[in-house]
């Protein structure tokens, strides 16, 4: 369970009956892989009582959502035989290498190709990246001296667009509207790695990242770009996460999960 984007509570199915609980910011970290479910939410996913708690493993809760869901996976791999130019997706990652190995599938061929390359990510993460590219072959000061290379901060981009804590639509159009339209005007397609989600999420600011999501799918059928979103597994490790996985899942067209042992 989980507060909604407008600040409603709402079970697993859209016309059943409020339940109560917490609100999202009092949800507490797990750091034992478990995530703690509520009565409705246990028999929704068919999990018994233990212990006097009703508990499932990250792993197993993702894949019964999975399966509720429908959701079109893939369990990692060349990106770029699976997610379609012009698609949004959503990666979710265990370990740093998953990571900087899946987004370096995504952008590597489309920068060899011409393509433009956004990425909007940590500090480490966007030297993670550069590397990676660069190892790979990629000339990023003649991508970036062209403008076919943009890395930015993801919390100094937040606070281009953010307004008492929620995204503000107006000023998300101006600030990263406009850099896509430029990378859109630089090179035939445009690929977007972004963690400001994840940023939102790990700050307990769920509605906020749901609200960003949306964003994000309105800004594309302004202008035609990929957008590939990452969150770590571990960001799940709350009371109240799980309606906000499967919420954040049906915003995407693909879920990349990390299999287990890569």
């Amino acid at each position: 369970m989980i507060e909604d984007r407008y600040g409603d509570v709402r079970g697993p199915d859209p016309g059943e009956p409020a339940t109560s609980v917490s609100r999202v910011h009092s949800g507490k970290r797990r750091t034992n892989g478990y995530v703690m479910l509520d009565s409705t939410w246990a028999r929704q996913l068919g999990v018994r009582r233990s212990g006097g708690v009703y508990r499932i493993g990250r792993r197993k809760l993702m894949d019964r959502l999975k399966e509720l869901q429908q959701i079109p996976t893939q369990g990692g791999g060349d990106l770029t035989a699976n997610v379609e130019l012009h698609s949004h997706f959503v990666g979710f990652y265990e370990t740093e290498k998953f990571l900087v190995d899946s987004v370096l599938d995504f952008l590597a061929p489309g920068l060899r190709a011409g393509d433009a390359a956004i990425v909007v990510a940590n500090e480490a993460h966007r030297h993670s990246v550069d590397s990676a590219l660069m190892a790979a072959g990629i000339d990023l000061p003649e991508a970036r001296g062209c403008g076919r290379y943009i890395a930015l901060d993801a919390s100094e981009a937040l606070g281009t667009f953010m307004v008492g804590g929620r995204p503000d639509a107006a000023r998300f159009k101006i600030a990263i509207g406009q850099l896509v339209s430029g990378a859109v005007e630089s090179a035939p397609n445009v690929r977007i790695y972004g963690e400001m989600v994840a940023v939102l999420w790990d700050e307990g600011n769920v509605a906020a990242a749901i609200t960003l999501e949306d964003l994000w799918n309105d800004l594309g059928t302004r202008y035609p770009f990929s957008l590939f979103c990452a969150y770590p597994m571990r960001a799940f490790d709350t009371d109240v996460s799980t309606e906000g996985y499967r919420t954040i899942c049906g915003q995407h067209s693909t879920v990349l999960l990390q299999d287990q042992g890569t």
